[in-house]
């Protein structure tokens, strides 16, 4: 009953309701049943653009599902870095550093804003280096050329010319 009722009032954009359809269920002892509820709820903080909220469920999520996170987890850091969190955001960035999927590209291209306006040479040359590697992994060149002009530079103030050359 509730479901078709929470996915009618998500549908039609009343957040109120489709907000407190899943209460009832997270209280229960049955963790698949919460989990479910949970993500649904996640949703709706999602489309609200309630960033502070989204983050905060996406670690109960995270905690129940224990496993395959990352869509939560990448949906987390875009909540941490719309609410200006920097150590949040830059704790999950460097959790995907290890991660070659292709989406990555997009956290890694806020990362790099990030560290220029923190003037961050090492982590501006850290993930225009990983941007840069995805694309060639993915044969896809999204960020370039600008993000290759940001790697040179970080790469030269470094000291790490035969980088920037390469470039």
């Amino acid at each position: 009953y509730d479901e078709p009722l929470f996915e009618c009032a998500y549908k039609i954009r009343d957040f109120n309701l489709a907000s407190q359809i899943p209460n009832k269920y997270l209280v229960l002892d049955n963790n698949k049943i919460v989990l479910k509820w949970l993500i649904n709820k996640a949703k709706v903080f999602e489309a609200q653009n309630d960033y502070k909220d989204l983050a905060l469920i996406i670690d109960d999520i995270c905690n129940l599902k224990k496993t395959d996170c990352y869509k939560f987890r990448y949906k987390q850091f875009f909540a941490y870095y719309n609410l200006n969190q920097p150590k949040k955001f830059l704790s999950i960035a460097a959790k995907f550093l290890n991660n070659d999927n292709v989406k990555n590209i997009d956290i890694f291209s806020k990362i790099v804003l990030y560290a220029q306006k923190t003037d961050n040479i090492l982590m501006t040359y850290t993930y225009s280096k990983k941007i840069l590697e995805l694309e060639k992994k993915y044969n896809t060149f999204i960020q370039s050329p600008e993000i290759d002009f940001i790697f040179t530079e970080s790469a030269k103030k470094l000291n790490k010319k035969g980088e920037a050359i390469q470039r």
